[in-house]
C-alpha cells in the first residue's frame, strides 16, 4: 500500500484484492494508526483495487465513522465501475464522497474549510447586525431584524442582487 502526505491530507492507495486478507488488515491498521495520530483528512484511492468484499466495506465504514466522530472526513477516489456498483447497491454511495481522481478529492477538503469559515463569519455578522438594528430601534430582536441583517450579508457576498430574489418578509417577534 502506498501512503503520501499532501499538506494536511493523507492519501492511501491500497492495491489488489481487499477481501479480508493481509491487504485489508494492512488498510485497517494504517487507517487506525492515522486516526490515533490525529489525522482528519483522508483520501483512499481505490484505483489499484481489483475487488473488495463486505470485510473491506466494513473497514471503510469503520474509518468513515471514526473520522466523522472526530470532525474529519474520509473521501474515496478512482473507484472502478464494478466497485462503484457495490457502493450503489449497498447505498454506501450516499455515505461516502467519491471523486473521479485524487486531485478532486484533495481539493474538496479546501472547499469544505472555506465554506465553513464563510458560514461561521456570516452567521456571526447576521447576529451582530440584527442586534445592532434592534438596539437602534430600542426593541427586542425580531424576525424583521434577522431578515434585514441576512439580506445585507448576502448582498455583501454578492449572492443577492434584487429584492425579488429575497422575497417578502413579515415582522414576527422572536
Amino acid at each position: 500500500m502506498k501512503e503520501r502526505q499532501l499538506g494536511n491530507v493523507t492519501i492511501l492507495t491500497p492495491r489488489g484484492y481487499l477481501t479480508g486478507g493481509d491487504e485489508t488488515d494492512e488498510l485497517d491498521q494504517k487507517i487506525q494508526a492515522l486516526s490515533e495520530a490525529g489525522n482528519k483528512n483522508l483520501v483512499i484511492n481505490l484505483g489499484e483495487v481489483q475487488h473488495l468484499n463486505s470485510t473491506a466495506l466494513g473497514v471503510l465504514i469503520k474509518a468513515h465513522t471514526n473520522y466523522v466522530r472526530r470532525g474529519g472526513q474520509v473521501k474515496l477516489c478512482s473507484v472502478d465501475k464494478r466497485i462503484e456498483n457495490i457502493f450503489v447497491i449497498t447505498k454506501l454511495s450516499l455515505v461516502f464522497d467519491v471523486y473521479p481522481g485524487e486531485e478532486q478529492a484533495i481539493a474538496s477538503f479546501a472547499e469544505r474549510e472555506s465554506v465553513s469559515i464563510t458560514e461561521l463569519g456570516m452567521v456571526k455578522n447576521i447576529a451582530v447586525g440584527a442586534a445592532f438594528l434592534a438596539r437602534r430601534e430600542d426593541s427586542r430582536i425580531t424576525m424583521r431584524h434577522l431578515v434585514l441583517s441576512a439580506k445585507r450579508e448576502f448582498q455583501k457576498m454578492g449572492k443577492l442582487s434584487t429584492k425579488a430574489e429575497f422575497g417578502d418578509y413579515h415582522d414576527l417577534t422572536v
